[in-house]
């Protein structure tokens, strides 16, 4: 049985992988010299604005493991929220990074902010909450 199928049918795999193969070529000399670009320019800095860099990126660093923590944490929190009898379903913000949960939104008075700042507080692994962008509403 004869094959059915034009030439240019039967060529395209291989066709279709060199292609590929070269733009995989290109993109990898292009992400090298931009690499060196960075790596010059960081070589040119100043030893101080060196190290003030890498502790930059070390700093936004987590493992996968502080990501878990973070999740859990920042889920522990919103679900006691959730389920407390006088917040219940506040729109209140909550984030957690490296164990410090970060609270935002707007609430009715300064006690329900104390206790939903208190309530944070309490769950487990919390190391710290940032209540800045907490506030109460003002009237008018």
């Amino acid at each position: 049985m004869t094959n059915q199928h034009p030439l240019y049918v039967r060529l395209f795999p291989a066709a279709g992988a060199g292609l590929f193969s070269i733009a995989l070529l290109v993109a990898s000399a292009h992400a090298d010299e931009s690499m060196q670009g960075l790596q010059g320019d960081r070589e040119a800095a100043s030893p101080g604005a060196q190290e003030r860099y890498r502790e930059a990126i070390d700093e936004e660093r987590r493992t996968p493991g502080e990501y878990l923590e973070d999740a859990a944490i920042a889920g522990n929190v919103k679900t006691r929220l959730l389920l407390d009898d006088e917040i219940k379903g506040l729109e209140v913000q909550v984030s957690t990074k490296r164990g410090v949960v970060h609270l935002a939104g707007e609430v009715e008075s300064e006690e329900l902010r104390d206790r939903i700042i208190s309530i944070a507080e309490a769950v487990d692994n919390v190391k710290e909450v940032n209540d800045d962008k907490l506030v109460v509403k003002e009237e008018g």
